[in-house]
């Protein structure tokens, strides 16, 4: 009987730093894979005919995982469990849909002894369409830049190409304030982009300039400062582009809050992971991190905001066997 048991990181979508240019280029992103929570799923074969069940342990609805999971998987030519061990929270930034409709389809190919192309694979399961950051953490972790297309009909052919992939420090750490009672946007409407404007050109050149001038090579160097101040000014700026369709730069009065008080608490960089409500701070090293928290904490309970705080680590890997 054949078990196999995956085990992903979560990502932090930075930002993007192109949307929509006249010329027909879209959504280059950056993003870092982070630990914990972790995403594991495990996928088991049973008595039975050909079919894919489910078994749901965590918490949380994956009801459209599972829609995901079967539209991903084909030819399945025995019967495989798939049972969800572990789940980040859903819906708050974390990417957990990418990384739990993945880590759910590959095991179930390594079952029946395929090893997939996980580019394709995401595709077919409605993932990766707009931001390739997802796809490229669950591959590879760490610190994730892809490229963007060169059009809208691109979208349904490939993942948004992978630009490059570092490996961050392993003093670096994030503290994450998650809102509690405060929730993402649906992913249901899959064609929000379609709503956007194009991104004035300044706009575009300055951010992919902050990206390649100052990002990149802060995180090859291991430079928090540098890293922190250019992640920084990339959010307020992408912040708002976006504020014509979330309301403020941050997607609510909490995430707002909770980036003013991890740059107030020393900080070196922070913003909102994807639509919210997820802010996070990068800060090096375990004390620094504490005293951060705490310094968020004290300015949350001010404000009445109810979060949860969490320190979380670089993942230079993507997802692996366990």
């Amino acid at each position: 009987m054949r078990r196999v048991r995956i085990e992903t990181p979560s990502r932090l979508h930075l930002g993007l730093y192109n949307v929509l240019s006249d010329e027909g280029k879209l959504f280059g992103s950056i993003g870092v894979a982070v630990e914990p929570p972790n995403a594991v799923v495990e996928a088991v074969e049973c008595d039975g005919a050909p079919d894919i069940r489910f078994a749901n342990r965590t918490p949380y609805d994956l009801g459209d995982v599972v829609e995901r999971v079967r539209r991903g998987v084909s030819g399945v030519d025995r019967c495989v469990e798939v049972r969800f061990l572990q789940s980040p929270p859903r819906n708050v930034g974390f990417g957990s849909t990418t990384q739990l409709s993945l880590a759910a389809a590959v095991a179930v190919h390594k079952v029946m002894g395929i090893d997939p192309d996980v580019p394709s694979l995401a595709l077919r399961m409605g993932r990766g369409r707009i931001s390739g950051i997802g796809v490229w953490v669950f591959q590879y972790g760490g610190f994730v830049v892809d490229g963007g297309r060169f059009s809208e009909e691109s979208m349904a052919r490939h993942v948004s190409v992978l630009l490059a992939r570092i490996a961050l420090p392993e003093t670096w750490r994030f503290v994450v304030v998650l809102p509690r009672g405060v929730k993402g946007p649906s992913e249901a409407e899959e064609d929000w982009y379609r709503r956007l404007e194009p991104m004035e050109r300044g706009l575009s050149r300055e951010l992919a300039y902050l990206v390649l001038n100052f990002l990149m090579p802060a995180a090859a160097l291991g430079d928090a400062e540098v890293f922190g101040r250019a992640l920084t000014k990339i959010q307020r700026l992408v912040g708002q582009y976006f504020s014509r369709y979330q309301g403020g730069v941050f997607c609510c009065r909490e995430t707002s809050v909770a980036v003013e008080a991890l740059l107030e608490s020393g900080a070196y960089g922070a913003g909102q992971s994807s639509w919210g409500p997820i802010a996070y701070g990068l800060v090096l090293g375990e004390g620094m991190a504490h005293d951060v928290a705490q310094g968020v904490e004290k300015r949350l309970e001010r404000e009445g905001i109810d979060a949860e705080i969490m320190v979380v680590k670089p993942a230079n890997h993507g997802a692996r066997a366990i």
